[in-house]
């Protein structure tokens, strides 16, 4: 049987400070990290961003957006204690993609597309990922860092571990899927298992994903 993975987008205003709903859904902890941020626009992603994650996982644990029980890694991936849910959030400015499924190891990169000869020069200058695609144009070389960010989130190790210089990791059995919804970014999901990806769009504000 086919698995599912629902990607669910949002927008969040990157010239306001999260309001009281946002920060409401934050843990204890979350909100005190918050304090020890010291750039503006970095707070305002992280708020959102993590809020996001809470609210869809309120919904499908049954339980209180603030105590869902989330851990960060040590490479900064975000696990769901106790629970077969995965989840896998990345930003862009303005911009949020989760993904969430049932016991499939997954991992999700979204990138605005003027970030595109940026992508484009830092695959060729570190030699990672696919050469002829980091060469092949600027919107092959974001779709390919997207790729790889994702495969790095859902195997919980990071990019540079697809240098050339390094040991290649074992990707057998992980399929890429590209997204679509949000106009202006490029996106792929990383996933272990056959599946279908399912996009939901943004709403107006990330704060809306709220129980």
């Amino acid at each position: 049987m086919t698995r599912e993975v629902q990607v669910h987008w949002f927008v969040y205003p990157v010239d306001r400070d999260p309001d009281a709903a946002t920060l409401a859904r934050l843990s204890e902890a979350e909100r005190a990290r918050l304090l020890c941020i010291p750039a503006r626009a970095r707070v305002r992603e992280f708020a959102a961003g993590r809020g996001a994650v809470r609210g869809l996982l309120a919904r499908v644990l049954g339980m209180a957006p603030d105590v869902v029980p989330i851990v960060e890694t040590s490479t900064g991936a975000l696990r769901v204690e106790g629970s077969e849910w995965t989840v896998s959030l990345s930003h862009a400015p303005g911009v949020i993609a989760v993904a969430l499924a049932r016991g499939l190891p997954l991992g999700i990169d979204v990138e605005r597309d003027g970030g595109a000869s940026v992508a484009g020069c830092a695959l060729r200058a570190t030699g990672i990922g696919n050469d002829s695609r980091a060469r092949s144009g600027p919107e092959a070389a974001l779709r390919e860092w997207t790729r790889l960010e994702a495969l790095g989130k859902a195997l919980g190790i990071g990019i540079r571990a697809f240098c050339r210089s390094a040991p290649a990791p074992d990707v057998r059995g992980f399929e890429f899927h590209p997204l679509f919804a949000m106009p202006g970014c490029t996106g792929t999901v990383a996933v272990a298992g056959h599946v279908t990806v399912r996009e939901h769009p943004a709403a107006a504000r990330a704060e809306r994903s709220a129980p």
